[in-house]
């Protein structure tokens, strides 16, 4: 059954007539705008998926994200999400498929969708539709097995290495990405009222839940949890330092797509990285520990170290593959260092991500017409899911961990 077909603003309709201009597209008999992700896919971006349809029978598919009604202030600069996005495909990612090309390798990061245009006006994105080639979203309710973790790791790994290698070979170039970069506003933003009351309602419903005697310990370790976890979201501006790169910022599981075989065990082949709006300098720690820890199993949990070795060794070969030293750059001790002080981050990111998450198709609430700056406005922006238990169940797996190993 086809996909229903949908409307769209005049500057997305302005956007696909630049496309058919850019690249040549002759014969055009039809454009077709029709649904492009389902609710729960993404929060903040409308989307559609295009197909251009000409006279030869052949269509050139797209994928747009365009801007919501979201009001952007000057405290929650909602703005900045869609003009940080187009900054990395307009300006970021072309600067560094250039160094790439100057190494000539045969596998490094390019796990990028490619870009057909972008428009400030209506905060566009145009975008291959990477579904068309056998990519697909993971479904987000289910923690991922360890060949899922594994390929995120490592791609994270390559972006990473080639955040570090460009840093230290081109840095010049770099400083001018970070100067004319839109800079971490993500941390500002959930400073607001809104979002501090969003995480302070999770956080209370979650040690509300627990059991006084049995679940002491996690009682008493946890008696300021939403201003120590409200601290730690905020925290990447204030931690900037040698070993600060450009990184993806929003490393939650519908922000990557994957690829699989046709036949036999569901295990990825390849993965797609698709969203940029969070884009800033920070530790490589905010990354990995915001994906590992919203989405990892207990088991994986349990094996951290194994994990975060993963991680570090597709990074240094990585490193050494684009000519820089990974013992200078950033060495497991450091790497170590920064999540026992850091990984928090990801533990106070679980708090609002895993109750979305779990959230079913009708329990999604729109963030169509939130101000942030409000926070009654926000409150319904907190879902009241069906799948509760599991959401306590998870969040009581991750404070055990944190403890446990003395990350709070």
């Amino acid at each position: 059954m086809p996909d229903a077909e949908v409307s769209v603003t005049e500057d997305v309709i302005a956007t696909v007539d630049k496309i058919i201009d850019k690249y040549g597209l002759k014969n055009i008999t039809d454009i077709k705008y029709q649904v492009g992700s389902q609710a729960g896919d993404g929060y903040v971006s409308k989307t559609a998926a295009v197909d251009i349809i000409n006279g030869n029978n052949t269509t050139t598919k797209v994928f747009l994200k365009y801007a919501q009604d979201v009001k952007s202030t000057e405290s929650v600069p909602i703005d900045k999400l869609y003009a940080n996005e187009i900054y990395f495909y307009d300006i970021v990612y072309p600067e560094f498929q250039k160094f790439l090309e100057k190494k000539h390798l045969k596998d490094a990061f390019r796990q990028v969708p490619k870009c057909y245009a972008t428009s400030e006006k209506g905060g566009i994105v145009a975008l291959e539709n990477i579904k068309d080639k056998g990519f697909e979203l993971y479904n987000r309710k289910v923690v991922m097995d360890h060949q899922h973790l594994e390929l995120v790791l490592k791609t994270f790994a390559k972006f990473h290495a080639l955040s570090f290698a460009f840093k230290d070979q081109e840095k010049k170039k770099y400083q001018e990405l970070i100067d004319n970069s839109h800079g971490d506003f993500f941390s500002k933003i959930m400073e607001a009222e809104g979002p501090v009351k969003m995480i302070t309602m999770s956080v209370n419903n979650f040690l509300e839940k627990l059991d006084p005697i049995r679940d002491k310990h996690i009682l008493d370790k946890c008696q300021n949890l939403s201003e120590v976890l409200i601290k730690a979201i905020c925290s990447p501006r204030d931690y900037l330092n040698e070993y600060s790169i450009l990184t993806q910022g929003d490393c939650w599981c519908n922000n990557m797509m994957f690829k699989y075989p046709a036949e036999g065990p569901k295990h990825p082949t390849d993965i797609m990285l698709i969203d940029w709006q969070l884009l800033r300098q920070a530790l490589p720690v905010f990354d990995i520990s915001y994906f590992f820890y919203t989405i990892a199993s207990e088991e994986a949990l349990n094996n951290l170290d194994n994990y975060l070795r993963i991680y570090h060794k597709e990074l240094c070969k990585r490193m050494r593959d684009l000519g820089s030293d990974p013992d200078i750059l950033y060495p497991f001790k450091i790497l170590q260092q920064d999540w026992k002080q850091h990984g928090k981050y990801g533990f106070a990111m679980s708090f609002m991500l895993i109750r979305m998450m779990l959230s079913a198709t009708d329990e999604v609430v729109s963030m169509e017409g939130v101000d942030f700056d409000n926070a009654e406005d926000c409150e319904r922006m907190y879902p009241k899911i069906k799948n509760e238990d599991e959401f306590i169940r998870r969040m009581k797996i991750l404070a055990e961990h944190v403890i446990k190993n003395e990350f709070l």
